[in-house]
């Protein structure tokens, strides 16, 4: 557990959760690869990746696709759930890598509210991992798109073998705020 100031971070809740992502029509290698602004963890794994032999950019979140759609960029590194709504070739560079956390303000820790939240958030974590069914149907809702169940069943086949897992969250104690 880490903490911020008033927060403590309870832990990782996604992982190997980014995914590059290139367009159809470009199979040569990147020399421009955008990933969202402020987010250190997506730029460590893109300098891990290719280390010197890309321009590394941050870019605003909402403006990865478009970027990358009008050839400002040569690949982004977004989040599976935004690649498959893109549908453009993708690839997972993430070994067990982080992409997002679970924080928490420090007065919530230790509250019959916050351990009643981390007990069924980690009831939904054990079903998710093993119910696909239920992990399409969370897809479906996510994207909130009418989806055939071949898409349906493509996205889970690009989910698993990507190796997105969710994590499993303990309570925690406050400690000192740093």
């Amino acid at each position: 557990m880490s903490q911020e100031e008033g927060y403590t971070i309870l832990g990782p809740v996604v992982y190997n959760g980014n995914v590059l992502v290139r367009r159809p029509d470009d199979d040569r290698q990147p020399q421009t690869v955008a990933y969202m602004n402020m987010r250190a963890e997506q730029k460590k794994l893109l300098e891990t990746y290719y280390g010197d032999s890309v321009e590394i950019v941050s870019l605003y979140p909402t403006a990865l696709a478009y970027a990358l759609e009008n050839g400002a960029v040569d690949a982004v590194l977004i989040d599976l759930v935004t690649a498959l709504k893109l549908d453009y070739p993708m690839r997972s560079i993430s070994q067990n890598s982080v992409s997002s956390v679970m924080m928490v303000r420090n007065e919530l820790i230790g509250t019959e509210q916050l351990n009643s939240f981390l007990h069924q958030y980690n009831e939904a974590v054990r079903e998710l991992e093993h119910d696909d069914t239920l992990l399409k149907t969370t897809l479906r809702g996510y994207c909130g798109e009418d989806l055939s169940e071949e898409v349906l069943s493509h996205w889970l086949k690009t989910w698993r073998s990507a190796n997105v897992r969710f994590g499993s969250l303990k309570a925690a104690t406050a400690g000192p705020v740093s």
